[in-house]
């Protein structure tokens, strides 16, 4: 009797080791979790620092769009996607291409630099009731985008006919950001339909561009744009030109990378989700251990009894 007590306990023994080494290392991945989690949390802080530098980066050009996007970091759980703050903080260019900046810069406005987009009707109206009705600010540019970026990156003409026309690349190629935000500059400023050059064009290229499908462009020192004129028939056109300015919003020492703190948000919920799992998965081992030491202690409890 006792030696059937015994080869008892061996096998419920040897069970419990299986579900030890199980426990031990569900909890050893649990751990690796809530350190991840609290450097993603971390992170966020951090980035509520770098926030908080956004702010004042857009206090240089509008104190009523500073103000809004301080309450939108405040409210980003009243929405139903994601509000993107304005372009001059979220966007930058490329470090490779810093040497373009002024060209990127000059086909777009000031309220194209400002502009908040958001990715919902419901949003828009909602950000609209807050900021201009409640809070009552004036300078505030919201803009709605609900086309994929990649339905818009087609340029208007061949890689073969820009580089015959003397170009570079589009605006979109240089610059860095949200896919949202440049959705939105490309919908609103084509920039993926504005042809890029440090050099002047030739006046045969000139020509080709006029008389093609690209109907703006920046080459040189100077920004071109070609518009129809349907007052003087179905082809006539024409050309309005500026000079290219100095860089104004996308100076290097004021690009800023937004995306910190979304990132760490969305990897926070990767993980809590993890954790959950793990938690589901170690509830019953843990059960299943203590029903295995309370049969142990009563069999070596009979043995006792029994001696």
């Amino acid at each position: 009797m006792q030696r059937a007590k015994e080869v008892d306990i061996r096998g419920i023994q040897e069970r419990l080791a299986e579900l030890k080494n199980q426990n031990v290392d569900l909890n050893s991945r649990g751990r690796a979790i809530r350190d991840e989690k609290m450097a993603a949390e971390q992170a966020i802080a951090d980035s509520q620092t770098q926030e908080g530098q956004q702010v004042s980066r857009i206090t240089d050009f509008s104190k009523d769009a500073a103000q809004a996007w301080k309450w939108i970091q405040d409210h980003r759980d009243d929405f139903e996607e994601e509000i993107y703050p304005p372009a001059v903080i979220s966007c930058a260019i490329k470090k490779e291409f810093s040497h373009f900046i002024a060209h990127v810069e000059a086909p777009l406005g000031f309220k194209d630099f400002l502009a908040f987009t958001t990715q919902t009707k419901n949003d828009s109206r909602k950000l609209s009731d807050q900021l201009n009705g409640k809070m009552g600010l004036a300078d505030i540019t919201i803009r709605m985008i609900s086309i994929p970026l990649s339905d818009l990156r087609r340029p208007p003409i061949s890689h073969e006919e820009m580089v015959r026309c003397g170009l570079d690349g589009w605006a979109l190629d240089y610059i860095d950001g949200p896919e949202p935000v440049l959705a939105m500059l490309c919908n609103s400023s084509k920039i993926n339909a504005t042809g890029i050059s440090l050099r002047e064009v030739t006046e045969a290229q000139h020509e080709l561009l006029v008389n093609g499908n690209c109907n703006s462009w920046v080459a040189g020192d100077t920004s071109y744009r070609v518009n129809s004129r349907k007052d003087y028939g179905a082809h006539a056109t024409s050309t309005v030109t500026k000079s290219v300015g100095r860089p104004r919003f996308w100076t290097q020492d004021h690009a800023v990378d937004s995306s910190i703190s979304r990132e760490a948000r969305a990897r926070i919920e990767q993980l809590e989700a993890h954790f959950e799992e793990l938690k589901q998965q170690i509830i019953p081992i843990r059960a299943e251990m203590s029903v295995l030491e309370k049969q142990i202690r009563e069999l070596k409890a009979d043995m006792v009894s029994q001696a």
